[in-house]
């Protein structure tokens, strides 16, 4: 998941209803957006990709059916609750036929408008949701196939130019090519071992008592000597909580969360920067998590993509070969398999910082 303000535009010819929406829903902590004709909301939308559009019926030079329409055609996720005056019920069944998310009558009053916000985002919420376990299950039951029918015949075409390396040592071509071969066989067999990951369950069996700090160190043992010999110029600093209470986890995928989330930092730093982790534990207002933090100044994510960070085989790596599965199996591990939280915050051009919260007690024995 991902700390962010919810985005919501409001598009309506009358100023004073606009300035009035804004103000009910901007001390409600949302992100607005304001429009005073259909033009400039297909604009706004665009741009900001909000999540949902407060949108009156009846704007200057294009009806608010017509905007609705146009709207659901640059994405249909978007929510779209119509405003309407009085006596318009004959109009309310067209606009619900269009794809409208819900309706208001005006004039409107603040529990009215938050009561449909809020009810409309919970809605969409719950739908993004289902959709998403629907597919992961469809995922989780054709990775092991796939993996299996792309695995065999690596392992032969690995073991055949192995013997053609062996007899092409005196072509420099052939040696290059064969370089860049083994390459991408190791790129495929990661893609396999990654899609493996996602989808088998966590074995009870593996899970013990384990101290998140060794963790870390362990993890930055193995991953700084790699990104110290690149051009860039990276400061680690640790701020690890002494007696830190240990956790029951399975060690291989913690260590496989917190490395990934430490190589998306380093990659998120251009030439030089910060990279500082965090651990702590606090008895009174968090006496039954530990928290880890990852934060670096790095690029940051860009706003109209946060929401797709977690779903599979995303990614913003095609340059060097992202597979889109790395945060996908982190929140896997970190959410469904240890049962707790795992929270991005992340402006562009600021830097990124990676919550992860683990609850003390054994989560697999509350099975």
């Amino acid at each position: 998941m991902t700390n962010e303000k919810r985005k919501i535009l409001i598009v309506d010819d009358d100023k004073d209803v606009v300035d009035t929406i804004n103000d009910i829903l901007y001390a409600e902590g949302f992100d607005t957006y304001l429009a005073y004709n259909g033009k400039s909301a297909l604009q706004q939308i665009q741009e900001n990709d909000p999540e949902l559009v407060l949108l009156d019926c009846y704007l200057p030079e294009m009806m608010g059916i017509d905007v609705l329409k146009k709207i659901r055609r640059i994405d249909e996720d978007t929510a779209v609750i119509m405003m309407t005056g009085h006596g318009e019920e004959q109009l309310v069944v067209s606009l619900m036929k269009a794809g409208a998310s819900d309706y208001l009558k005006k004039p409107l009053g603040k529990f009215t408008l938050l009561s449909a916000v809020k009810d409309v985002l919970r809605k969409k919420d719950i739908n993004r949701e289902i959709i998403q376990s629907e597919r992961l299950i469809l995922l989780g039951e054709l990775f092991p196939f796939v993996a299996h029918e792309i695995r065999n015949p690596l392992h032969a075409i690995g073991g055949a130019l192995t013997i053609i390396q062996k007899r092409a040592k005196s072509d420099p071509l052939i040696e290059q090519s064969i370089s860049v071969m083994h390459e991408e066989i190791t790129r495929l067999s990661n893609f396999v071992k990654e899609c493996l990951d996602f989808s088998n369950p966590s074995e009870p069996s593996k899970f013990a008592s384990t101290d998140i700090n060794d963790v870390i160190t362990s993890s930055l043992d193995l991953l700084v000597p790699s990104f110290q010999n690149t051009s860039k110029k990276i400061d680690v600093s640790l701020s690890l909580q002494d007696s830190l209470p240990n956790v029951i986890t399975n060690f291989n995928e913690i260590k496989q969360v917190v490395l990934n989330i430490i190589k998306n930092s380093v990659e998120a730093i251009n030439s030089k920067g910060t990279l500082e982790i965090k651990t702590s534990h606090d008895p009174v207002y968090s006496k039954n998590f530990i928290t880890m933090e990852f934060t670096d100044n790095g690029m940051g994510i860009k706003k109209e993509i946060t929401r797709k960070i977690f779903d599979p085989f995303f990614t913003t790596k095609t340059a060097t070969g992202g597979t889109g599965l790395g945060l996908s199996v982190c929140k896997k591990i970190i959410c469904e398999n240890h049962g707790g939280p795992l929270t991005i915050d992340s402006k562009e051009q600021e830097g990124t910082t990676v919550t992860i919260r683990l609850p003390l007690n054994d989560h697999k024995k509350n099975e």
